[in-house]
């Protein structure tokens, strides 16, 4: 009987041993398996960052996917893409990390832009046309100035004269006759998106396409984008854009005669016109958003474009001449409106807002209900020091430049 019980314990104590042991090996093996994971993470991580470092390095070149493998062991490789999107760039690096579980994928896209430091420095620069820069009303520019013959007058606009003692509060330098080109070679690419392609593709309401796929098109005639949600990879084209303050628009790239954005509308996009752009009221288009008017030489009419009060877009705005034109294209930046960024205008510009950041203009203009002032700037205010050191500037010019992350897609 005592031997039968021996028994019995000795085997009951064998499998408790057993299973003991065995959770001892699970245990062991999973916390490997967790050590494998942390490791690959980290690795694809460094793999992405060093992926993220070559597209900056990379100047004005854009490519399809390709390989390149990374560090001295040659066993990690990224896949890279850099593509252009309107006045940025958009990069993408794929990571793959060669483990003992196989082969471990990681993915990034941001957006690339001119380094802060390579942005230009001075608060507004202002074509020399033989007439001198000519300040009224609560102007006041904070910033290096290139005006005409280095000079700038106070004067009067309905009885209404320079509110400050000292409108500028910066060096003076004298501007040149032809300014600094810029966007040229950009622009010849947008131009091409303008035209209408046969498709029956119909918008839908939900749009989430990424970067790594092919470029979504969508061809119109008159389009109100309304309660639509739209981001990512997608070029709209129409005649006329309407869009609509329920609509949430998201790194989107939209090409027309004209484009009307609503009051109170918030999104992200860029957007190029022909003929006409006009953004209404408290509105606030997020960083990095870009409105251009792209006038081609047909347009004896010229190009205008209108940020009315209280709208807050940051990013780039401008106005490209293609042809010279004895009529200047127009821009307006209304009472109580700003602009985080740049302004660059080969046209007409009435400052009536506020600029943080740069303004590059060839002329600017007040028109009242007596009479159109040339070379004046009324109640307009510039200042340059204020815009934050990690601003990420478009890309406008092809002068060699370092670059760097604007903002992060995914």
């Amino acid at each position: 009987m005592l031997q039968a019980r021996a028994l019995i314990y000795a085997v009951v104590v064998s499998l408790l041993i057993a299973i003991v042991s065995s959770l001892l090996v699970s245990l062991s093996y999973l916390f490997r398996v967790q050590q494998i994971d942390q490791f690959s993470i980290q690795q694809s991580i460094r793999n992405i960052n060093a992926g993220i470092t070559l597209l900056l390095e990379d100047e004005h070149k854009i490519y399809n996917w390709k390989s390149q493998p990374l560090f001295s062991e040659g066993q990690d490789r990224v896949v890279i893409r850099r593509m252009n999107w309107g006045l940025f760039d958009v990069g993408l690096v794929r990571s793959l990390t060669t483990t003992s579980m196989g082969i471990d994928t990681l993915e990034k896209s941001f957006v690339i832009g001119v380094a802060p430091e390579n942005l230009p420095s001075y608060a507004l620069y202002m074509k020399d046309l033989n007439s001198p820069l000519k300040v009224a009303g609560s102007t006041k520019i904070y910033g290096n100035c290139y005006l005409p013959k280095g000079k700038y007058e106070k004067g009067h606009i309905n009885a209404k004269g320079a509110s400050h003692g000292k409108p500028i509060e910066g060096k003076i330098f004298a501007a040149k006759k032809f300014p600094p080109r810029v966007i040229d070679n950009r622009i010849k690419g947008l131009v091409d998106n303008f035209t209408q392609r046969p498709s029956d593709r119909k918008l839908p309401n939900y749009i989430n396409r990424s970067f790594t796929k092919e470029t979504l098109f969508f061809f119109g005639g008159m389009l109100e984008l309304d309660k639509k949600q739209i981001k990512g990879n997608v070029i709209i084209v129409a005649d006329k854009i309407k869009i609509t303050s329920s609509t949430n628009l998201e790194h989107v790239m939209l090409f027309a005669n004209e484009i009307e954005i609503d009051d109170r509308f918030k999104g992200n996009l860029q957007a190029y016109a022909l003929q006409k752009i006009t953004v209404g009221k408290d509105c606030h288009l997020t960083y990095p958003s870009v409105l251009g008017t792209i006038r081609k030489g047909d347009n004896i009419a010229g190009a205008s474009l209108l940020v009315e009060p209280n709208t807050l877009v940051e990013g780039v705005v401008f106005s490209k001449e293609m042809k010279y034109l004895q009529k200047k294209s127009q821009m307006k930046i209304d009472d109580r409106a700003e602009v985080r960024g740049q302004i660059y205008c080969e046209g007409s510009l009435d400052l009536r807002g506020t600029t943080t950041g740069s303004v590059l203009t060839h002329l600017f203009s007040v028109k009242t209900s007596a009479a159109v002032n040339d070379h004046f700037i009324l109640d307009g205010n510039i200042n340059r020091a204020k815009l934050p050191t990690a601003f990420v500037g478009p890309i406008i010019s092809d002068t060699k430049k370092k670059y760097a992350v604007a903002k992060w897609i995914n």
